[in-house]
């Protein structure tokens, strides 16, 4: 149970990270676009929820591929992916999640 705790911590704590300004290891402020996530360590399970904007970026361009960085970039166990669009007209007929 006190692995639930954890766990359950650990997604709140990212998801105000990942909307404020984060801190890496030395206590410096880090470009979070930039910033790079160790994997975890064992036994520890990472889940990531992300809003995939249907693979458009805050510039408004789409770019799949970085997506898929932005995702691989966190090591997730799991991934939980909102506003991804499957063989849609608003995806131009693309597969999304393939893609990604």
């Amino acid at each position: 149970m006190k692995h639930h705790y954890r766990t359950t911590l650990f997604v709140i704590v990212t998801s105000f990270l990942l909307s404020q300004s984060a801190y890496g290891q030395d206590n410096k402020p880090v470009n979070i676009l930039n910033y790079k996530y160790a994997k975890p360590g064992e036994g520890v399970v990472r889940i990531l929820t992300y809003n995939v904007r249907n693979g458009r970026g805050m510039d408004e361009k789409t770019d799949y591929e970085r997506v898929a960085d932005v995702i691989n970039s966190i090591h997730p166990e799991v991934a939980a992916l909102q506003e991804l669009d499957s063989i849609t007209t608003r995806s131009n007929g693309v597969d999304v999640l393939k893609a990604i």
